[in-house]
């Protein structure tokens, strides 16, 4: 169970990385520079705003700012504003349904993360590992002291 949270949360790390960088390549061409310079900040705010959301410090939340969800709302409100702005080219509706299905698996990976990070570890893995950690330091000396040397006086310090 602890494995299998393990690599959930790295597969959601791996896949904000890669939506955020496919938000990046799809609008640029369509961007002036202002625009994607402003588009750039954003997505570089992202991993400060989503650590300080999981983790809850000082940074989370409407109190003190812009959330990861609030971020991602403003981005696909821009990018609707603008594709409204301009004519219509198939080919920006094309982008701009691609960079909203970006932000849609984004906020579904954020829900993803909040859920692991707000799960508390099972009490039997949790007693277990203890058990385990505790038999292993126990015997840890009495295998150390086969290496002769300076180790039995290490061993017999700690």
């Amino acid at each position: 169970a602890a494995h299998e949270r393990c690599q959930l949360g790295l597969n959601c790390t791996y896949d904000l990385r890669h939506n955020l960088q496919q938000i990046l390549r799809v609008m640029r061409p369509w961007y002036t520079p202002r625009q994607f310079k402003r588009l750039q900040q954003q997505v570089r705010s992202f991993p400060q705003l989503i650590d300080s959301h999981l983790t809850a410090s000082p940074g989370a939340g409407f109190l003190y700012g812009v959330g990861p969800r609030d971020l991602m709302t403003q981005i696909s409100e821009e990018l609707c504003f603008y594709c409204s702005q301009r004519k219509s080219d198939l080919a920006l509706m094309y982008s701009m349904d691609r960079t909203l299905g970006h932000i849609n698996q984004i906020l579904k990976n954020v829900c993803t993360m909040e859920q692991l990070a707000s799960e508390a570890v099972p009490r039997d893995y949790s007693r277990h590992t203890s058990r385990f950690l505790t038999v292993w330091m126990f015997f840890l000396p009495f295998v150390l002291l086969d290496y002769g040397g300076f180790m039995p006086l290490v061993v017999g310090i700690v």
